[in-house]
C-alpha cells in the first residue's frame, strides 16, 4: 500500500492540474470574448449624427456634452414636433432649465416638456415611452453622448418595441472616442460603459425570453 501512495499523490496532483488548466482556459476564453466585444463596441460607436433625420418627437437625456443645445437645434429645425428633456433634477425649476437653453424662437414654452422621474437609462426609456404614448408618437430621435447611445438604444427599443428609435449621438469632449487607447481614464470609462451595456443586453434578452 505504501508503494502505491506516491502514485495516488501523483494522480491527485494531475487531477488538480487538469482542473486548474480547464479553469484557466475558460477564464482566458471569457477575457478574449470580452476584449473582442469591447473593441467592437468602441469601433462601432457613431462618430457623427445624421443631420437630416426627422421624427415625431425628440428625447434628450440630461448630461453634459452639449446635449441640450443640440436637441434644441433639432427642435428649431422642426426635426420633431416636441422635445422631452428626460431626467431633469426634481428640484430644478422650469426657469433653471430654460436658463441653460439657447431659445431665440421661444420654443421652450410651447414645445418642451420636462421629465423629472428618470434617474437612470432604464427609467429614461420608461419616461420617454409614457411621453410618446401620451402624444401618439411612432418615431423618436434620441439625443445622448455617443458612448451612451448603444445602451440607450437597447433600453428604448425594449421599452418601445413599436416605436422607431433614431440615434443622434453627441461627441463628448470629456470622453473623446478618437484615440481612446492612449488615455487611461478614457479606457477605463469606456470599459465601464461596455460592461453596463453587456448587463443591459443580458437583462433585455432574459426578459424577452419570459
Amino acid at each position: 500500500m505504501k508503494r502505491q501512495e506516491p502514485m495516488s499523490r501523483k494522480r491527485f496532483l494531475m487531477t488538480w492540474v487538469k482542473r486548474l488548466s480547464a479553469v484557466a482556459a475558460f477564464v482566458t476564453a471569457i477575457a478574449c470574448l470580452w476584449l473582442v466585444g469591447f473593441l467592437a463596441f468602441v469601433n462601432g460607436m457613431q462618430r457623427q449624427a445624421n443631420p437630416a433625420i426627422k421624427a415625431d418627437g425628440i428625447v434628450v437625456l440630461t448630461g453634459g456634452d452639449a446635449r441640450l443645445s443640440e436637441a434644441m437645434n433639432l427642435l428649431a429645425q422642426e426635426r420633431g414636433k416636441r422635445l422631452l428633456i428626460s431626467g431633469v433634477d426634481p428640484v430644478a425649476t422650469d426657469g433653471d432649465v430654460k436658463s441653460l437653453l439657447a431659445d431665440p424662437n421661444g420654443l421652450f414654452e410651447c414645445c418642451v416638456d420636462l421629465g423629472r422621474s428618470a434617474t437612470d437609462t432604464i427609467s429614461n426609456a420608461e419616461e420617454a415611452s409614457a411621453w410618446a404614448g401620451e402624444h401618439g408618437y411612432s418615431s423618436l430621435i434620441v439625443v445622448t453622448a455617443n458612448y451612451h447611445m448603444p445602451r440607450s438604444l437597447l433600453e428604448f427599443e425594449r421599452a418601445m418595441p413599436d416605436v422607431e428609435i433614431i440615434a443622434f449621438p453627441i461627441q463628448s469632449d470629456s470622453v473623446p472616442v478618437d484615440g481612446w487607447w492612449r488615455r487611461n481614464g478614457t479606457r477605463k470609462f469606456l470599459a465601464s460603459e461596455f460592461n453596463k451595456f453587456v448587463l443591459a443586453f443580458v437583462r433585455a434578452r432574459f426578459l424577452a425570453a419570459f
